[in-house]
């Protein structure tokens, strides 16, 4: 039974957590355990159709994340709704251009890069 009901009570905090975003909670993001960043991570290309002003706004609260993994979920993410908003996808990108992980800097770099051309 756990096994059946977990999956959809991740996902619905997943989706508690996207709407808090986009109404402007700027603690959205701390609703997110490991296993929902889980699934936010593996449904991020599903969730950037249906909500992708959302998800925009979710990615970027983690950009801010303490973990270096979750920053870089965070760029796939804001790569994935770029077309939402490009300026405050490029803006996302900025904030970890100097990111004291060198992968996570590298990879906002790349991106900016490849959006900008």
């Amino acid at each position: 039974m756990l096994f059946e009901v977990a999956p959809e009570a991740c996902a619905r905090r997943v989706a508690e957590s996207l709407v808090a975003a986009e109404t402007g909670d700027p603690n959205a993001w701390r609703m997110l355990d490991e296993n929902m960043l889980y699934r936010l991570r593996t449904d991020a290309e599903t969730i950037s159709a249906l909500v992708p002003c959302a998800l925009l706004c979710l990615a970027e609260q983690l950009v801010f994340h303490p973990r270096a993994s979750v920053r870089l979920d965070a760029i796939r993410m804001l790569s994935l709704v770029y077309w939402q908003d490009p300026n405050r996808v490029v803006d996302a990108l900025a904030r970890l251009l100097n990111d004291v992980s060198r992968g996570v800097s590298r990879a906002a770099e790349n991106l900016r890069q490849r959006l900008l051309q």
